[in-house]
């Protein structure tokens, strides 16, 4: 595999990667939500129960986000590394 077809290949991965955050922060803020709402009408509760759970979705998405930033910030410093070493 020539090195354009590594290029190629990450980018694509990256544009996947793209529509995957939108359903890293959706589905644990809708399933938050959704758990609030049922908890809290199953449970009465002195608190709201919702935004804690909306807060831990959304610290969550960004551990998620970030964790798939680096593995693929790591591919291209790789692919990037390849092309000084080839380029010598």
């Amino acid at each position: 595999m020539d090195q354009q077809e590594k290029k190629d290949r990450l980018v694509h991965k990256t544009f996947k990667a793209m529509l995957n955050i939108l359903v890293i922060f959706s589905l644990p803020a809708f399933s938050a939500l959704f758990l609030g709402k049922f908890l809290q009408n199953k449970f009465v509760l002195g608190f709201n129960i919702t935004w804690p759970l909306l807060l831990g979705a959304f610290v969550l998405s960004w551990v998620l986000t970030f964790r798939l930033y680096s593995k693929i910030s790591k591919e291209f410093r790789e692919l990037e590394q390849e092309n000084k070493e080839k380029s010598k």
